[in-house]
């Protein structure tokens, strides 16, 4: 997980580009109420979908960058 001021982000990496239900749960549940969003890692194209960002596995290194812009 990053965390983003008070926010926490999981992070999921998948094999393929199927759906993210474990993910998706997380961000849903009321019982984390620190959690709106999630990152995905898969070998896919960049994306933005139900409060979870696609990123492929190359872009991973830049992650934590990325997310620092996040609260700007």
């Amino acid at each position: 997980m990053s965390e983003l001021k008070n926010e926490l982000m999981p992070i999921e990496v998948k094999s393929s580009n199927n759906k993210s239900k474990s993910l998706n749960e997380v961000i849903t549940n009321p019982k984390y109420d620190n959690i709106k969003r999630g990152i995905k890692l898969v070998y896919a194209n960049v994306g933005y979908e139900n409060n979870i960002f696609t990123i492929p596995y190359f872009c991973s290194f830049l992650i934590k960058r990325w997310v620092s812009g996040l609260g700007d």
